[in-house]
C-alpha cells in the first residue's frame, strides 16, 4: 500500500465533504454517531471495567463512523449495524480488539505516567464532611484541586496518542493490515500529510470556538443559562459527528490502495 501525498489545503476539503456527507444522510449518520457516544457513555458509568472497556471499543466504533460515511458517500444508507461492523465475526475482530488493548493500555499508562510526574491534588474538603457540604462548595473544592499542568499535558499527550491511532482500525478491518504495523502505517501517513492534517485539526478547533460562541448567544437569549448550556451541549455533539466523517476523507485521501469508496469531486488527492 503506497501513501498518498496531499497539499494541506485539503484540510479544508476535508471538513467541506464531512458536511456536504452529513447533510446527505443526517439522521442514519447523526444517529450512528449518537449510538457510538452513547455506548461509550454507558460503559465509562461502570467502575474502573466500564473505562476500560470504552478504550478497548473506542477503535472499533471510530470504524463504525468511517463505514457509516463510506457507505452514505456510495449512496447507500448506513443501518445502525454499521456502527459496530469492527466487532462482526471473522478474523478482523480480534484484530479490532488488539488495536483496541493497545490504545487502553497506552491510554492507562499515559494517566499513571501522569499522576507520578504531575499529581492532581487533593480536595480541601474533609471526607467526614461530604455529606453536609453544599454541591457548589465541593465544586469549587474540586476545580481548585485541578492540577492545570497535568490537564494540559493528558490533553496535548492523548490528542498525539489518538492521532497515532487515527488510520489504524481502517488500515487493520479494510485491508486487513496487523495492528502493529496498521499503527505505523497510520503514523508515517499523518506525517507524510502533516500540513493538511494541521490544517484539518486547526480550521476544526476555530470552527468549535465560533460554534460555542454562538450557541451561548442563542441559548442565552432563548433560555437563559439552562439554555446555553443545552444549545453548547447539542452543537458540540453535531460538530463531533461531522468531525468523525470528516476524519474518513483524511483517511481515505491518505492511501493511494483505497479502493473502497467512491471518490467525490475535488478530493485532493496528489499523486505525487
Amino acid at each position: 500500500m503506497k501513501l498518498n501525498k496531499v497539499p494541506a489545503r485539503t484540510g479544508l476539503t476535508w471538513i467541506g465533504l464531512g458536511f456536504q456527507t452529513f447533510r446527505r444522510q443526517p439522521f442514519a449518520l447523526g444517529g450512528i454517531f449518537f449510538l457510538c457516544f452513547g455506548l461509550s457513555q454507558v460503559l465509562q458509568l461502570l467502575p474502573i471495567v466500564g473505562t476500560v472497556s470504552s478504550l478497548v471499543l473506542a477503535p472499533a466504533l471510530q470504524l463504525g463512523m468511517f463505514s457509516a460515511a463510506r457507505r452514505a458517500v456510495q449512496g447507500e444508507f448506513p443501518m445502525p449495524s454499521t456502527a459496530f461492523e469492527g466487532l462482526a465475526a471473522g478474523p478482523g475482530r480480534r484484530h479490532m480488539l488488539v488495536l483496541g488493548a493497545m490504545f487502553a493500555t497506552i491510554m492507562i499508562l499515559l494517566v499513571l505516567f501522569l499522576q507520578l510526574i504531575v499529581p492532581m491534588g487533593e480536595i480541601n474538603v474533609a471526607a467526614d464532611a461530604e455529606s453536609t457540604v453544599p454541591p457548589e462548595v465541593m465544586a469549587e473544592a474540586v476545580l481548585q484541586a485541578i492540577n492545570p499542568v497535568a490537564v494540559l499535558l493528558f490533553t496535548v499527550l492523548s490528542l498525539l496518542i489518538y492521532l497515532a491511532f487515527f488510520h489504524a482500525p481502517a488500515l487493520t478491518h479494510w485491508h486487513g493490515v496487523p495492528p502493529v504495523k496498521s499503527l505505523f502505517f497510520s503514523v508515517t501517513a499523518l506525517w507524510a500529510n502533516a500540513g493538511a492534517v494541521m490544517v484539518f485539526l486547526l480550521a476544526w478547533a476555530g470552527i468549535g470556538l465560533l460554534a460555542v460562541g454562538m450557541s451561548l448567544q442563542f441559548g442565552l437569549l432563548l433560555g437563559g443559562k439552562a439554555g446555553a448550556s443545552s444549545f453548547v451541549a447539542v452543537s458540540m455533539l453535531m460538530l463531533a459527528a461531522v468531525f468523525s466523517i470528516s476524519s474518513y476523507f483524511c483517511y481515505r485521501d491518505s492511501f493511494i490502495a483505497d479502493t473502497t469508496a467512491q471518490p467525490l469531486p475535488d478530493a485532493g488527492n496528489d499523486p505525487t
